[in-house]
């Protein structure tokens, strides 16, 4: 049976060329969400840029694709951890997949979601100001069921994401993917006993049930599942996945027919999606100039703890302004003081997100390490 699992759902190896892509993809789409957060905060979210005439739809595709650049994460995330879970052919690799997922999330989540609510309740406590979004009231300060709320995946369901820390969405979203598609490809191929199908199948069934409590948005876990799923996909030698893409592809065409459409975002982010994916079957075949390899490979390194701990930077910032009277969203795009706010809120982001890097993500292989020599032998005993 390991046999038929490897020969059956064998992947793709990625090549130096395209490792290069990926992390071009993957840099960049952090970089985006930071950028259009930065942009909303000082020139508004509406902004459209139409005061640079035809040039603004440069400015447009720097400062305006966050939600859009949140997409590539997770066809990016299908793609590389997809690859894994279907490697997977025994008990004790299914415990390695997971420990690996906890211990990649978590590392970064927990304190980037600590981080936040600690800097609002500091700024309630020393300014009476915590900003949190431009269309909200400037009293963002979660409690400890907020903390804890979010980081179990409460979240989106049973209470809304964090305030402080709002990218947290698609935290949800992705742990939601690695533990409900493990969890079913764990149960249809690897787990073997009828008792571990059942807990499997159960598993499956409550965050089915649990997701379904979520509001239909553009955030929205079960109906951007499909996205995880084409990256797995696309990372499969099998040309029957291309098959699976297709009929994946009817499947949101028939969703966009009958009317999901969420005001329009919905069919961008479904265009988007077919983007991405063509770009990472492509990925392997563009041979991009190799001086931004090191760039890149480093920009990628840190996008994940840049992606949580850039929010609470400049919500911070944004606050002490509000306090000095300067409200956000209110300069002008041809004034350059906004265009330098700007500037300021992404340094001081991308340089916190370094040092937190260093300080938390950079120790993932440790601490994964240290919980597969622990747990790395513990298996369901009925698998």
């Amino acid at each position: 049976m390991t046999a038929e699992i490897s020969d059956k759902f064998a992947v793709k190896r990625i090549s130096a060329r395209e490792s290069v892509a990926l992390n071009v993809m993957r840099g960049g789409a952090a970089l985006l969400v930071l950028f259009e957060h930065c942009k909303n905060r000082v020139f508004g979210e509406n902004s459209d840029f139409v005061e640079f005439g035809q040039l603004s739809v440069i400015p447009r595709l720097i400062f305006n694709l966050g939600h859009e650049a949140v997409i590539v994460f997770f066809v990016l995330s299908g793609y590389l951890v997809g690859r894994k879970l279907l490697q997977t052919q025994n008990a004790q690799e299914a415990t390695r997949y997971f420990i690996d997922r906890i211990s990649r999330i978590y590392l970064v989540a927990i304190p980037a979601v600590i981080f936040s609510a600690l800097v609002a309740a500091a700024l309630m406590a020393t300014l009476g100001i915590s900003f949190s979004q431009p269309d909200r009231p400037e009293n963002c300060n979660p409690d400890l069921i907020d903390i804890v709320g979010n980081l179990v995946l409460l979240n989106k369901t049973v209470l809304p994401t964090i305030c402080s820390n709002s990218p947290f969405w698609s935290i949800q979203n992705e742990m939601t993917y690695y533990v409900f598609f493990g969890v079913v490809f764990m149960t249809l191929y690897v787990w073997k006993s009828v008792r571990a199908k059942i807990a499997g199948f159960g598993i499956a069934a409550l965050i089915v049930g649990l997701m379904a409590f979520e509001p239909l948005n553009p955030n929205n876990t079960i109906l951007y599942s499909g996205f995880w799923l084409a990256g797995t996909l696309a990372s499969m030698e099998s040309r029957k996945s291309y098959l699976g893409l297709v009929c994946l592809g009817l499947t949101y065409a028939a969703l966009l027919a009958f009317g999901v459409r969420l005001n329009g975002q919905f069919v961008i982010d479904v265009v988007i999606m077919i983007v991405i994916v063509a770009a990472v079957l492509l990925a392997g075949k563009v041979k991009l100039p190799s001086q931004i390899s090191l760039p890149a490979k480093r920009l990628s390194d840190i996008s994940f703890s840049l992606y949580l701990f850039h929010m609470p930077v400049v919500n911070a910032l944004v606050s002490i302004f509000i306090y000095f009277g300067i409200e956000p969203g209110h300069f002008s795009i041809k004034v350059f003081s906004g265009w330098f706010i700007i500037f300021c809120y992404a340094t001081a982001a991308i340089i916190f997100s370094i040092l937190m890097y260093v300080c938390f993500e950079s120790r993932t292989n440790d601490v994964r390490k240290w919980l597969l020599g622990h747990l790395g032998k513990v298996r369901l005993a009925y698998a």
